[in-house]
């Protein structure tokens, strides 16, 4: 890396494979302090809503992926990235592998490995050698072979942490956390969480990987229904009783967006997956007659949180603009058929609990944002 001094007498660093600016004086509270500048690559036809992949890690370490091009043999090099946010011009790059182009990247709990996934079908998992965030290998991986991965997760390790707002000025950090209770995926022998991860192709597949204590891996794959679609857009989430919930769709506003359950167990030293379908829904937009054609495609699709699976974010667009909805699941009070009620002691009818997707907040967004609230639900059938 070289370094120049601008014209107003900062330093400006710069890389052979990336360009730095010096911004102008600006008299916000915060100024712009470098602007680093990538070549950009073209989309995949696998994955079109994904045109760059980047994960954050809890140690603010930052992968993401760009492509070089060989202009000898007119091919590809898929690289990863890292960059510490304290020194975001130290750029540490990898050599993947990948022959097909990256589609996820995602971080552990605690943020020393790395997995990646491509485009055909193929996961690595990074590891940090002697705990230096400039050299890492890749020692363990699986691989749905010429089916594209389009969304990757670690299974929950059944640590979840509460804030606690009222106390946030606490100078003591026990104090504004608290531990809560929250069930792994899987469990070894004495109660410790297995490790492993669980990926989603875009033929319907879901694929599981459980790392066991003598470094051996299981690997088991399984359909997530019986009629097999494809899946442009997917997400992973956790439920506090252990189980996985994986949402997906087609991007298509005519489809529904598919929920369901995921099990993952292991029998005489062999991964299992069970799977369950789960009530779907329609995004509010497109069941409106006034804004059915407005939105014809389903673009992003992300749970609020991984441990957070009963609240979703849903995202339709066109050329022009989006709109975006958010959706949580809660269990409210609906009347029973009077054949299948049975009178309370007090003589009241009782009101049976079911499952009922909502519809919370829908946000149009073009080039001045306009919020709206929707008011309607959907009752899965």
């Amino acid at each position: 890396a070289e370094e120049q001094e601008s014209p107003d007498g900062r330093c400006i660093r710069r890389s052979p494979n990336k360009s730095f600016s010096s911004p102008k004086p600006q008299d916000a509270e915060m100024d712009l302090a470098y602007i680093c500048e990538w070549e950009k690559r073209p989309k995949s036809n696998h994955c079109p809503s994904i045109p760059l992949v980047c994960a954050w890690s809890c140690r603010n370490l930052i992968a993401f992926t760009t492509d070089l091009k060989n202009e000898e043999e007119k091919d590809l090099t898929h690289m990863i990235h890292m960059i510490d946010t304290e020194h975001p011009w130290d750029v540490y790059s990898i050599n993947s592998g990948h022959v097909e182009m990256i589609t996820c990247l995602e971080w552990d709990q605690s943020g020393s490995r790395l997995l990646s996934a491509d485009a055909d079908g193929h996961i690595k998992c990074w590891s940090m050698t002697d705990h230096l965030a400039n050299s890492w290998e890749s020692t363990v991986g699986c691989s749905v072979e010429g089916d594209p991965i389009v969304a990757l997760s670690w299974l929950h390790n059944g640590v979840k942490l509460a804030l606690h707002v009222e106390k946030s000025g606490a100078s003591n950090f026990g104090e504004k956390f608290s531990r809560v209770k929250f069930s792994p995926s899987l469990t070894l022998f004495g109660g410790k969480p297995m490790e492993g991860w669980i990926a989603v192709t875009i033929s319907g597949l879901v694929t599981v990987s459980l790392l066991k204590p003598n470094g051996q891996v299981l690997t088991s794959t399984e359909s997530l229904c019986r009629l097999r679609c494809r899946v442009a857009l997917a997400d992973i989430a956790f439920t506090g009783g252990g189980n996985i919930v994986v949402a997906t769709s087609d991007g298509s506003n005519a489809s529904p967006v598919q929920f369901y359950k995921v099990c993952v167990s292991v029998v005489n030293e062999k991964c299992k997956i069970d799977t369950e379908i789960l009530p779907s829904l329609f995004m509010r937009c497109t069941t409106d007659p006034a804004r059915k054609d407005k939105y014809p495609a389903i673009t992003h699709l992300k749970f609020f949180a991984r441990d957070m699976s009963e609240q979703i974010l849903l995202c339709a667009s066109n050329q022009n603009n989006s709109i975006v909805e958010y959706w949580s699941l809660r269990k409210e009070g609906l009347p029973v058929n009077n054949i299948f009620q049975k009178l309370s002691p007090t003589g009241e009818s009782p009101r049976q609990l079911l499952p009922r997707l909502r519809v919370g907040v829908g946000m149009p967004v073009t080039s001045s944002a306009v919020g709206g609230r929707g008011t309607g639900s959907f009752q899965p059938r």
